[in-house]
């Protein structure tokens, strides 16, 4: 553990929650979903509860719940410091953090321990292209002007399998100049770009998270921490 913010792992989580801020919709770019729910199937090992990991911090909690035999219900949450919790000059920067907290008698979930105040939902799948993974979110509870449902937003990443629970995961680079005159809002005419540069690093942001799974004693503790704000029963 080293020297704490506020929020255990705001800085990259932030990166991932804006589409879903309604007040900053507006200002996001219009990026079509790679891939196609109707024909996608989903990845069990990916189904359950991940951490995600960046820069040597806990960014967010990540859970994946079967919506139907091709896609997810993800949530997404950013844990924070319980008010009465006191680390001194330390923050919360790996898995094993988390835990310690979170399976503590006294300070657990709440106040005292580790807390959430928002939940933010997406729809998610997977796709591949030229044998590599993607991993698509898409804001969910979203409502148009016109009063249909809905954003003009895809959250594409790269997804990279290390060990059965340990995963990669990075943008892609939409800002390149590989993108240059390329309609973002158009699926196939990305999909074509990135299949011809799957292997050039170009594509991809160099930032690389790391999502961790949950393991099986521990979900208890981290079924109580989306409780906190879902009252989802896990």
């Amino acid at each position: 553990m080293t020297p704490r913010t506020r929020s255990i792992g705001g800085g990259l989580m932030m990166l991932a929650i804006i589409p879903v801020i309604v007040g900053l919709l507006a200002c996001m770019p219009e990026i079509a979903p790679l891939g196609n729910p109707e024909r996608a199937k989903i990845d069990h090992e990916l189904t359950g509860v991940w951490l995600m990991e960046g820069d040597d911090e806990v960014v967010g909690v990540l859970y994946f719940e079967p919506y139907d035999k091709r896609t997810w219900l993800l949530f997404i949450i950013e844990p924070e410091e319980g008010d009465e919790l006191d680390l001194g000059e330390e923050t919360i920067e790996t898995y094993d953090d988390m835990v310690e907290i979170l399976t503590d008698e006294v300070r657990g979930v709440g106040s005292k321990g580790i807390t959430v105040s928002e939940v933010y939902t997406y729809k998610s799948w997977t796709t591949k292209l030229r044998g590599e993974t993607f991993l698509i979110w898409v804001p969910k509870g979203q409502l148009r002007d016109d009063g249909t449902f809905g954003v003009d937003f895809a959250w594409n990443w790269h997804l990279k399998k290390i060990t059965p629970t340990h995963f990669e995961i990075r943008f892609i680079n939409f800002g390149d100049p590989i993108f240059e005159d390329v309609d973002l809002t158009n699926r196939r005419a990305l999909e074509k770009v990135i299949r011809k540069n799957v292997n050039n690093e170009a594509l991809y942001e160099d930032q690389v998270s790391s999502l961790i799974k949950v393991k099986p004693e521990h979900l208890d503790a981290f079924g109580d921490l989306l409780r906190e704000v879902t009252g989802l029963m896990m």
